[in-house]
């Protein structure tokens, strides 16, 4: 190692704060820097870059120093990461240095911008076109890393070397080309998206009517059929039976009274004093008949509703079913079933 390098990193203690902030290096931090430093600045001087990257950039990030960084920054350049060390030989090379910085900075720093200028030629670039449909989102990745919209189309830092580059979007097949830069070169590279044939195909979307909210577009589920609604068939079937029970009731009736009339009135005449019996006979029998002929009419009403009932459906609310209220009704000369909704 040469004297420049060694005083740098004894220099790293030299610069640390006597009395750390919260957001500043501790001094274990300070020491071990100053060690991995060492022993990277070490390795970088017997040539040995690959050992010596991975010492230097845990030093740097424990506590900054531009002789650790340039050192780093010319390493990774030996080792084909262009992109990555001419960016670390360019922040040692702009440090703003203290008045009184070490002259081991000051060294560390001129060094940095001889690194750079050295290393710039051998940056490589590639700019990438992607041919797709309009409308269609897709993403670019360079040897799986992703590259942002807004450097497609445009000249992208790469490393010299082998790359793999890829362009994805749902529905379409992977574009992907490899290509292999030279150092200080430029290639651009065409990518074209096309269909992918077994990429399922998208459900169609249900128009919205006019102002309706088209931020979620949800599938029209139709109801599901459940048990038959048989109410309305419940209730005509009631008004049935009530109807045929006032016919028999009526009818019993009738038929007493006509056997009471068969022995006052013998060959069929009746005195004057029968007559309110007679009436009463009659009417009941009236009644009877009208009563049994709208039970059995409400029967056979209830019979075909509860038979034909639809479906009732039980994803949506059922509107209830209109109420019906009835109640059977005679007088002395009719008889029958009236009801309202």
């Amino acid at each position: 190692m040469n004297w420049v390098s060694v005083v740098a990193v004894a220099s790293l203690g030299v610069l640390a704060p006597s009395t750390a902030r919260a957001d500043e290096p501790s001094a274990a931090d300070i020491a071990s820097a100053r060690k991995l430093g060492f022993e990277g600045i070490t390795q970088a001087d017997k040539g040995n870059c690959a050992g010596a990257v991975d010492k230097l950039a845990r030093a740097e990030k424990l506590f900054h120093a531009p002789t650790t960084l340039g050192r780093l920054g010319e390493c990774q350049v030996q080792l084909g990461k262009v992109v990555e060390g001419t960016e670390n030989l360019g922040r040692a090379a702009r440090e703003e240095l203290a008045p009184n910085a070490p002259p081991a900075f000051v060294a560390a720093r001129a060094r940095a911008k001889k690194a750079l200028a050295a290393a710039m030629p051998k940056l490589a670039h590639a700019k990438i076109v992607v041919k797709a449909p309009p409308g269609v989102t897709f993403a670019v990745a360079v040897d799986s890393v992703p590259v942002p919209a807004a450097n497609v189309g445009e000249d992208r830092a790469l490393d010299p070397g082998p790359h793999l580059v890829e362009a994805t979007a749902p529905g379409y097949l992977t574009a992907s080309s490899a290509i292999n830069l030279r150092e200080g070169g430029t290639e651009e590279v065409t990518l074209t998206l096309a269909v992918d044939p077994n990429a399922a195909k998208a459900a169609p979307v249900v128009a919205s009517p006019a102002g309706a909210d088209t931020t979620t577009a949800k599938p029209v589920t139709p109801p599901a059929e459940g048990s038959p609604n048989r109410t309305l068939a419940y209730v005509v079937l009631g008004v049935g039976v009530v109807g045929v029970g006032v016919g028999t009731v009526f009818g019993l009736t009738a038929l007493s009274k006509k056997n009471d009339l068969a022995k006052e009135c013998p060959n069929n005449a009746c005195r004057t004093t029968q007559q309110d019996n007679l009436d009463s006979a009659k009417s009941a029998g009236t009644i009877s008949t009208i009563a049994f002929g709208a039970g059995a009419a409400a029967l056979i009403v209830g019979g075909v509703l509860f038979f034909t009932a639809s479906p009732r459906a039980t994803t949506a609310k059922v509107a209830a079913p209109a109420k019906l209220v009835a109640r059977p009704y005679f007088d002395m000369t009719s008889a029958g079933v009236v009801g309202s909704f």
